[in-house]
Protein backbone atom coordinates (compact mmCIF):
# COMPACT_ATOMS: atom_id res chain seq x y z
CA UNK A 1 0.00 0.00 0.00
CA UNK A 2 1.30 3.13 -1.05
CA UNK A 3 0.25 6.85 0.74
CA UNK A 4 1.52 10.37 0.51
CA UNK A 5 3.67 10.21 2.83
CA UNK A 6 5.70 7.40 0.47
CA UNK A 7 5.12 9.94 -2.71
CA UNK A 8 6.76 12.59 -1.10
CA UNK A 9 10.20 10.41 0.01
CA UNK A 10 9.95 8.92 -3.42
CA UNK A 11 10.08 11.87 -4.84
CA UNK A 12 13.17 13.02 -2.59
CA UNK A 13 15.15 10.28 -2.59
CA UNK A 14 14.93 10.11 -7.02
CA UNK A 15 15.86 13.60 -6.96
CA UNK A 16 12.85 14.83 -9.24
CA UNK A 17 12.34 17.90 -8.09
CA UNK A 18 8.97 20.40 -7.46
CA UNK A 19 7.91 20.18 -10.77
CA UNK A 20 7.68 16.29 -11.48
CA UNK A 21 4.64 14.55 -12.60
CA UNK A 22 2.59 11.65 -12.05
CA UNK A 23 4.47 10.06 -15.38
CA UNK A 24 7.65 11.37 -13.85
CA UNK A 25 7.15 9.05 -10.64
CA UNK A 26 5.19 6.05 -12.06
CA UNK A 27 8.31 3.84 -12.69
CA UNK A 28 9.43 4.46 -9.66
CA UNK A 29 6.31 3.62 -7.54
CA UNK A 30 5.59 0.13 -9.86
CA UNK A 31 9.14 -0.56 -9.24
CA UNK A 32 9.07 0.26 -5.39
CA UNK A 33 6.35 -1.62 -4.40
CA UNK A 34 6.14 -3.91 -7.03
CA UNK A 35 2.71 -3.08 -8.22
CA UNK A 36 1.55 -5.20 -10.94
CA UNK A 37 0.60 -4.20 -14.63
CA UNK A 38 -0.25 -6.49 -17.28
CA UNK A 39 0.21 -5.45 -20.76
CA UNK A 40 -2.53 -4.29 -22.71
CA UNK A 41 -4.60 -2.63 -19.83
CA UNK A 42 -5.05 0.55 -18.61
CA UNK A 43 -3.82 1.06 -14.70
CA UNK A 44 -4.46 4.87 -13.08
CA UNK A 45 -3.62 5.97 -9.59
CA UNK A 46 -6.57 7.55 -7.15
CA UNK A 47 -6.62 9.46 -4.24
CA UNK A 48 -10.26 8.98 -2.51
CA UNK A 49 -10.96 7.45 -5.21
CA UNK A 50 -10.37 10.52 -7.79
CA UNK A 51 -8.11 10.18 -10.40
CA UNK A 52 -4.52 11.50 -10.80
CA UNK A 53 -3.89 12.96 -14.38
CA UNK A 54 -0.71 11.41 -15.26
CA UNK A 55 0.48 15.44 -15.78
CA UNK A 56 -0.77 16.30 -12.68
CA UNK A 57 2.37 18.28 -10.37
CA UNK A 58 2.97 16.00 -7.46
CA UNK A 59 3.96 18.87 -5.39
CA UNK A 60 -0.17 20.30 -5.35
CA UNK A 61 -1.15 16.50 -4.34
CA UNK A 62 1.32 16.65 -1.50
CA UNK A 63 -0.21 19.81 0.03
CA UNK A 64 -4.12 18.84 -0.70
CA UNK A 65 -3.82 15.18 1.28
CA UNK A 66 -3.35 14.20 4.14
CA UNK A 67 0.33 11.84 4.10
CA UNK A 68 -1.58 9.13 5.55
CA UNK A 69 -4.36 9.18 2.66
CA UNK A 70 -3.09 5.98 0.72
CA UNK A 71 -3.30 6.13 -3.61
CA UNK A 72 -4.83 3.29 -5.22
CA UNK A 73 -3.16 1.72 -8.09
CA UNK A 74 -6.05 0.39 -9.67
CA UNK A 75 -7.04 -1.09 -13.11
CA UNK A 76 -9.59 0.43 -15.30
CA UNK A 77 -12.33 -1.03 -17.91
CA UNK A 78 -12.19 0.24 -20.94
CA UNK A 79 -15.41 2.07 -19.94
CA UNK A 80 -14.10 3.89 -17.28
CA UNK A 81 -11.87 5.18 -19.39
Amino acid sequence: MVNVQDMEKLIEDFMLGDDATLSDLKPYLISEYELKEEPGKKYRFEIRLKPIPQDAKLSEYLKSYMPTEVLVHRHIEFWEA
